[in-house]
């Protein structure tokens, strides 16, 4: 759950950071391939059929099925694409669709603590590793780091999306806990708001309107369940 998300970015982070940005393939290669593979035992030894093949899963399925066919006809025409073809499918079944079904298909009611706790711990080090990275850009008055480049600020930076996707997660996680979790110490909750305030500076750095609506779409689901 920790490199699912926001831990696989962090260790991304990490290396920017150490100037390795060169070798970043050969360490975050071998990691994706690692957590696939957990994911992919994980179905397969806690399948659930009725739990992965419900109404939602259907749709969930159905709607990549569109994606997969839309990215098929677009190689088979010959219409110019910024990664390699098979990329655009990969990357989905790794970061969206085996996350969903394994989640889909454990128990919740034993995983969930752990879970949560993994992807929040994974927002605030990469939240940390990101207020190292670009603490020069805020006193530049840099909104989204992709707009360094105009401030002659030459470094490598990471995926905008990555950063406020991450932070948009780790936001409403953090403010799913500090809502419905009433067995919070002192700690916990410095902890929590610390991570908000470094999920808020992840997400002004990435800038995504997607991200906006993810956390406009997450309010009503939090009220909801």
């Amino acid at each position: 759950s920790f490199f699912v998300y926001s831990g696989y970015y962090s260790v991304l982070a990490l290396l920017v950071t150490l100037d390795l940005t060169d070798s970043t393939r050969d360490v975050t290669f071998p990691l994706r391939l690692f957590i696939s593979i957990i994911m992919l035992l994980v179905l397969k030894y806690d399948f659930n059929k009725y739990k992965i093949f419900n109404k939602v899963s259907m749709i969930f399925i159905t709607f990549w099925f569109i994606y997969f066919m839309k990215v098929l006809l677009h190689y088979s025409n010959g219409f110019t694409l910024n990664r390699f073809w098979i990329e655009y499918i990969l990357y989905p079944i790794n970061f969206c669709i085996l996350p969903f079904l394994m989640f889909s298909c454990i128990n919740f009611k034993v995983h969930n603590k752990h879970i949560l706790n993994a992807l929040i711990f994974s927002g605030f080090t990469m939240g940390l590793i990101s207020l190292f990275l670009y603490k020069s850009l805020f006193s530049l008055g840099v909104g989204r780091i992709s707009m360094a480049q105009y401030y002659d600020v030459e470094f490598e930076t990471l995926n905008p999306l990555a950063l406020s996707y991450a932070g948009a997660l780790t936001l409403m996680l953090c403010a799913y806990e500090l809502i419905y979790n009433n067995n919070k110490n002192l700690t916990y909750k410095l902890y929590l708001y610390t991570t908000v305030v470094l999920s808020i500076l992840m997400f002004y750095l990435g800038s995504s309107r997607g991200s906006v609506i993810a956390i406009i779409l997450t309010i009503p689901l939090l009220i909801l369940y």
